[in-house]
């Protein structure tokens, strides 16, 4: 499974959300165009081929959509956020001002938000190392 998602995140992440729709609706048209002479034609070669393309366009519109859809929900996903400011913010322990700074994120580390408490949010490192809280700070997610 993780190979199957691997290599997901591999074609979806070969294009932008744009691309892949602009992609989805070339094959739309395709498909749709491959239909009408499908229903045009008279002559059985030709009704054949045209079926043939508009079957083939109308899945590979599928997987475009579904590329697009899946590299916009990536790309939106905020659930992780660099440290971009000048001044480091200190990480306590606990959700509590008083509580033991555990560490001083330096500018370039990346944090993933597990969940909000407040003007808290309970972070973890990109390391894995420390899950810890830090008061006060808008943690936005950098898209591409």
């Amino acid at each position: 499974m993780s190979c199957t998602l691997n290599l997901w995140h591999s074609l979806r992440d070969m294009a932008s959300s744009n691309s892949w729709t602009i992609a989805s609706l070339i094959d739309l048209l395709l498909c749709l165009g491959c239909t009408l002479l499908y229903l045009l034609s008279q002559r059985i070669v030709v009704r054949k081929i045209t079926f043939s393309i508009a079957v083939v366009s109308l899945v590979i519109f599928l997987l475009t959509t579904l590329l697009a859809l899946s590299q916009r929900n990536a790309q939106r996903d905020d659930s992780c956020a660099v440290v971009v400011c000048n001044d480091t913010t200190p990480v306590h322990a606990s959700p509590d001002s008083s509580s033991k700074i555990i560490r001083q994120p330096s500018q370039g580390v990346t944090l993933s938000v597990v969940r909000e408490h407040g003007e808290w949010s309970e972070i973890i490192f990109a390391d894995g190392s420390v899950t810890a809280t830090i008061d006060d700070v808008k943690l936005n997610a950098e898209t591409e």
